[in-house]
């Protein structure tokens, strides 16, 4: 009885050395877990981790402005463009009265007394058709070029020179005009006298005497 209660008594006694050993190693454990617990919670909130720098990429280069071509200068030239050849239309003008059939321009030339000038110069227009006539005159002492760059009176354009001073004359007042002569007549003072006596003669009432002499002008009143 003894020896069977001295087993169980020691068998007892192993089991409860058994828990507190057990007990004894899950204190430590824990305190050991407490402690690291509560250094890494210190080290969390008192040590501030390295901050890694952030690797940044490159900004981008801007773009070069591109420099703007210098604009290209072009010159023209201008020219005259002709304009498009177009068919002439007839356009029926009026041919002036001294060209027409039956107009003629006579010119009537009196010389003075020595038969060197034409002091009468009248221009005959005669009209053939409408059986008119108109007379126009020009006076004695219009001036005309001499050719050489001066002027004369055109009554010494004539200047005795017979046909060829009419034909002289006839091309100046062409000139002058501007329409030609057809034909001249060329009276001197004795042809206007017989002229004047053939149609009649002209009579003067002068009822005062009168009495003059102008031997220059073989003139006898």
């Amino acid at each position: 009885m003894k020896l069977f209660g001295n087993r169980r008594r020691a068998a007892h006694t192993k089991k409860s050395a058994l828990s507190r050993g057990t007990r004894t190693a899950l204190i430590a454990a824990v305190i050991v877990l407490a402690v690291a617990g509560s250094a890494f919670a210190a080290w969390k909130l008192l040590v501030k981790p390295v901050e890694r720098p952030a690797l940044s990429e490159p900004e981008p280069e801007p773009p070069a402005e591109e420099e703007a071509p210098e604009p290209s200068v072009i010159h023209v030239t201008p020219q005259e463009l002709e304009p498009e050849q177009q068919p002439e239309e007839d356009v029926p003008t009026e041919q002036p009265k001294a060209l027409r059939d039956g107009v003629y321009n006579i010119l009537i030339c009196g010389t003075d007394g020595d038969g060197y000038r034409t002091d009468t110069i009248i221009v005959a227009h005669l009209d053939a058709n409408t059986h008119t006539v108109a007379l126009l005159s020009i006076p004695r002492d219009t001036p005309v070029a001499t050719g050489g760059g001066g002027l004369m009176k055109i009554n010494s354009v004539y200047a005795g020179g017979g046909a060829d001073g009419m034909e002289r004359l006839a091309s100046r007042l062409h000139s002058l005009l501007g329409f030609p002569v057809d034909g001249y007549v060329l009276v001197d003072l004795e042809a206007f006298k017989k002229t004047v006596d053939l149609v009649g003669g002209v009579d003067f009432d002068v009822p005062q005497d009168m009495d003059y002499e102008d031997a220059s002008q073989d003139l006898y009143i």
